[in-house]
């Protein structure tokens, strides 16, 4: 109820106000309390996706109103995190504004939790994101871009994870700078470790965002976990996409995710649509 008060901009009572003239008119409850908390219902669940529909049609229809001649309006805002996509978004915002110039695009980079749970809120048109076990969800939809791998790089050397694996206890003890709790990258990083038996780095140095990333790394003296196309220097890895699928490299599939149950804006489908039409190559090719 408070947060709710809080993204409405109104008081708690004000909304458990209205939740009780909603039951009013259902004739039936929307929460059941339950040990001192508020349990939704199943006609609470059926009701919400209900009102997410109709304001997601809301929306389109707002569009469709100030569609004016053949330029776009309104604004479409996409989440992202996703490295190996970050390079390509300047060029897929620039097509977008050359075509339909008065079209405002709304670029969010954040944790993958919140993204995921603002798109499902239909807060957000779309996602550049790892698709890793984005399909298994309900009401996603998604279409991969670019496949790449991990890579660990050390100062002025680029390593094969799998070799540091091989290795590890000679890089277990140095300091890290790794992507921080709750993204995906980091995840599989623990996940692998773990399936392994090996033991987590103590030393380390988390960010949620490339930039200066490779600064930090480089006054820590640190190794680094990034993806393949954010090396500077790429061809010191002497390895293909093929390669890499060959020794059991830690991949990561990027693309693009949208609520299947929702209809899309013209504008967004025309992001959507230019974003699928200038897919990148594969992240690493040597």
């Amino acid at each position: 109820m408070k947060a709710a008060a809080l993204r409405l901009g109104v008081s708690t009572a004000a909304v458990s106000k209205s939740c009780i003239e909603i039951e009013e008119l259902l004739g039936a409850k929307l929460f059941e309390r339950l040990g001192g908390a508020l349990e939704p219902t199943e006609l609470c669940a059926r009701v919400l996706t209900a009102c997410r529909r109709i304001d997601a049609e809301l929306i389109a229809l707002n569009e469709d109103i100030v569609h004016m001649g053949k330029s776009l309006r309104g604004t479409v805002s996409i989440g992202f995190q996703a490295p190996a996509l970050h390079t390509r978004l300047p060029n897929w915002c620039a097509t977008v504004k050359r075509e339909h110039p008065y079209l405002t695009l709304r670029c969010e980079y954040g944790m993958r939790a919140t993204l995921l749970s603002e798109l499902e809120a239909n807060r957000l048109d779309m996602l550049l994101i790892d698709l890793h076990e984005i399909d298994v969800h309900p009401r996603f939809a998604c279409e991969p871009l670019t496949t790449e791998f991990c890579v660990v790089v050390d100062e002025d050397k680029n390593l094969r994870f799998s070799d540091v694996l091989r290795r590890w206890p000679e890089y277990v003890n140095r300091i890290w700078v790794l992507p921080v709790q709750g993204m995906a990258m980091r995840g599989r990083f623990d996940s692998l470790l773990k399936s392994r038996g090996l033991a987590l780095p103590r030393r380390i140095i988390e960010v949620n965002s490339p930039i200066a990333a490779a600064e930090i790394g480089a006054a820590a003296e640190a190794l680094m976990f990034v993806p393949a196309s954010m090396l500077t220097h790429p061809h010191n890895l002497a390895v293909t996409l093929d390669d890499a699928f060959f020794q059991s490299e830690m991949f990561m599939t990027m693309g693009v995710a949208w609520l299947s149950d929702t209809r899309m804006t013209p504008s967004a489908r025309f992001v959507f649509d230019a974003i699928l039409a200038d897919r990148p190559m594969e992240a690493l090719q040597s």
